[in-house]
């Protein structure tokens, strides 16, 4: 695994680094850590700087993504250091490093590329440019190839771009909607932690993967998701125990996705140290079945997540380290025989497994999963099918309840407009699923569908229904899904050839294939980039490395990008930079 060239982001004052280190320069070892080394981040696996598990093919990518992010955090004096992961660090087991001591094996940053018993300064006549072996913006080409043997597109973009993206995430990561802050399209929802707020007088949210929300009672605590490593739990519970100091009786799961409760090792472990009895798991009984088959498709859910999450695949780990409940529910739960009452409420929404938390003397919910303060994300094009109706029912439910105050799953608990904003959701969630079932019943397909709506502003163009993360495309395309099953009315797709025979059947029936790359040029200078997509992927889709083949990749790399930058939902921006 050559080391090939790095282009540093200049927003942090790292110049270029030649660093062409061979593959055998690195300490020899089953896995690496990757993590970023400034005196501005201390907390390094709080602010996203640490990457464990990190195989020798990645490490480069992964190196490149690290530097990225200190860049959108503006941190001075980045590098990133790589050193063989020993056994005991994080959930993944890898083997022992054969060739100690385990100081790191390679630094990157300023003053060049220091290797043990091997210096090499940078060169000045190489051109600051990014070459391959690091994904910046090579994604679509990656996918505009799909199965073809050909040469990916050149990885060359100019700093000075580079450097206005970053800014330009900065300030999208900051943007307020609605008075709550919300994850918008260039917020990675993985990246942040947050310290402890306070809702009411013993209660609190706590920010690690969305928001853990804790109560305080007459038993104990009780904690609402532990976070996505067990790295961040001593922080967390220090931030904690500013607030309280009272042992932590129940670890409730506010659904199964991964990542929300690998936390829970660090807080078994720090019960123990303290003395305090072991906290019961608790979740709702559908998430075993979920951890079940997770367990099952593991590495099919790390590759679809480094696709949503822009990650490395290997920042997500193939045997999910779940720890399964000692307690499950099917309805409601309450929690508590003296003082404060906790109701845990079965709330279907985002999955079928999500427990929302019901405090009725202080009128407080915790919305869970199925308040998320944007449109809600039915229909996310990697996921398996959402019900909108079943999620309005659970959103009535709620505002049945009439709660002074929600706390959603992500962002600042909603004090204001608290119905409006529960019923107003539930009334356009119950809108789409009746026009667009309206429309299949004259015979429309999806495509037609997502162009014959005419969304009403009254339900759709209120604060919470930012389409930030999800988007009223997907939904629709969830609920044909849900009706119709998965074939487009198509027969050319009922049983298709391979995609590279296809693809190449097309672009071999084109005479002129210039003319196909010159149409495609004229729509995206148009503006109309969408139908750009739809004339270049008659040659882009193909096998192959002629000429005409790969230019059409590159340009569909454009285009893609070009798509993104367009797009106000985070899940479609990510997968047009797959």
């Amino acid at each position: 695994m050559p080391l090939e060239s790095l282009l540093f982001p200049k927003a942090i004052g790292v110049r270029y680094v030649d660093t062409a280190v061979a593959g055998e320069d690195l300490p020899p070892a089953d896995r690496y850590v990757v993590k970023i080394d400034s005196p501005d981040a201390p907390h390094r696996a709080r602010l996203g700087l640490v990457k464990l598990g990190v195989a020798a093919a990645d490490v480069v990518e992964t190196c490149a993504e690290l530097l990225a992010r200190a860049g959108e955090l503006e941190l001075t004096g980045a590098r990133a250091v790589i050193q063989p992961q020993l056994a005991h660090q994080g959930e993944i087991a890898v083997g022992a490093v054969r060739d100690p001591p385990y100081g790191p094996a390679l630094l990157i940053g300023p003053g060049g590329s220091r290797v043990p018993g091997r210096s090499r300064e940078p060169s000045p006549t190489r051109p600051a440019a990014v070459h391959s072996g690091v994904r910046c913006g090579a994604g679509p080409a990656r996918r505009a190839r799909r199965g073809g043997t050909g040469a990916r597109r050149t990885r060359h973009q100019p700093a000075a771009a580079d450097g206005r993206r970053r800014a330009r995430r900065r300030r999208l990561a900051h943007r307020r909607i609605g008075g709550s802050k919300t994850d918008t399209a260039e917020h990675n929802p993985l990246d942040k932690r947050r310290p402890t707020q306070v809702v009411a007088p013993g209660i609190y949210q706590l920010g690690l993967q969305g928001n853990s929300f804790i109560v305080e009672t007459e038993q104990g605590l009780l904690v609402v998701d532990t976070g996505p490593s067990p790295d961040l739990v001593p922080d967390a519970l220090a931030d904690l125990r500013q607030h309280t100091d009272a042992p932590i009786r129940w670890i409730v799961y506010s659904h199964g996705h991964m990542g929300y409760n690998y936390g829970v090792p660090g807080f078994l472990a720090d019960a123990e140290r303290r003395g305090d009895p072991r906290p019961t798991i608790i979740a709702h009984e559908n998430v075993v079945r979920r951890y079940r088959r997770y367990a099952e498709t593991g590495g099919l859910q790390a590759h679809l997540n480094s696709m949503q999450f822009r990650r490395a695949k290997a920042a997500f780990p193939a045997v999910p380290p779940q720890t399964f409940p000692d307690q499950t529910y099917a309805e409601s739960l309450t929690l508590g025989t003296t003082g404060r009452v906790v109701q845990l409420l079965w709330a279907p929404s985002e999955t079928d497994d999500v427990t929302a938390v019901w405090l009725p003397q202080e009128r407080i919910l915790y919305g869970s999963a199925a308040v998320i303060e944007s449109l809600p994300n039915i229909g996310t094009p990697l996921r398996t099918l959402r019900d909108p109706v079943r999620w309005a029912d659970t959103l009535d439910r709620f505002a049945a309840l009439d709660p002074a105050v929600v706390v959603p799953e992500w962002g600042k608990p909603r004090r204001e407009q608290v119905r409006e904003m529960l019923t107003g959701t539930a009334r356009a969630l119950r809108w789409l699923r009746a026009e667009v079932v309206a429309r299949l019943n004259k015979g429309m397909v999806v495509g037609e569908i997502l162009h014959d709506l005419d969304y009403p502003a009254e339900l759709f163009d209120e604060p919470w229904m930012a389409e930030t993360y999800g988007h009223r495309d997907f939904v629709v395309c969830d609920i044909v899904r849900a009706e119709t099953g998965w074939w487009d009315f198509n027969p050319t797709n009922l049983h298709p050839s391979h995609p590279d025979v296809a693809a190449a059947a097309v672009a071999g029936a084109i005479a002129d294939q210039a003319a196909v790359l010159a149409r495609a040029r004229e729509l995206r200078d148009a503006g109309e980039v969408q139908q750009a997509l739809h004339v270049i992927d008659l040659l882009a889709l193909a096998p192959g490395d002629e000429p005409e083949i790969v230019e059409a990749r590159e340009l569909k790399a454009e285009l893609c990008e070009l798509r993104a930058k367009q797009a106000s939902s985070y899940v479609s921006r990510s997968l047009y930079r797959v």
